[in-house]
């Protein structure tokens, strides 16, 4: 299993060696210590990535590509589909709650460049 960082985490220990900014005497040393707390302010703004979500909290709006996990652990690209009042996730037919536990929405595509 991949190792993460959490983020939050991650800024607190940053924001603890940045105290150093008021006693730092040399010039250049101030200007890093500036932009380095500028880039932890920057850190701090940027959008959390969804996580999964329940289907017992809600589900995706009709049609939407979403990944899903079923109750085996498989996690497959699917879009819920509306039929006669039953909601299923498509193109397999999975049922919401019995087959599929939780959703994401997926990333962005990359862009070109």
């Amino acid at each position: 299993m991949a190792d993460y960082i959490d983020r939050a985490e991650a800024i607190k220990a940053m924001c603890r060696k940045c105290t150093a900014c008021s006693v730092l005497t040399d010039k250049d040393d101030k200007d890093f210590s500036k932009a380095h707390c500028a880039e932890i302010r920057a850190l701090q703004e940027l959008p959390s990535a969804p996580g999964w979500i329940s289907v017992k909290d809600r589900l995706p709006q009709v049609g939407e590509k979403v990944l899903t996990l079923s109750k085996f652990g498989h996690i497959f690209d699917r879009a819920l589909q509306e039929f006669s009042g039953s909601c299923r996730f498509y193109p397999d037919g999975l049922k919401p709650g019995r087959d599929v536990t939780h959703w994401m929405p997926l990333p962005e595509p990359p862009k070109e460049g």
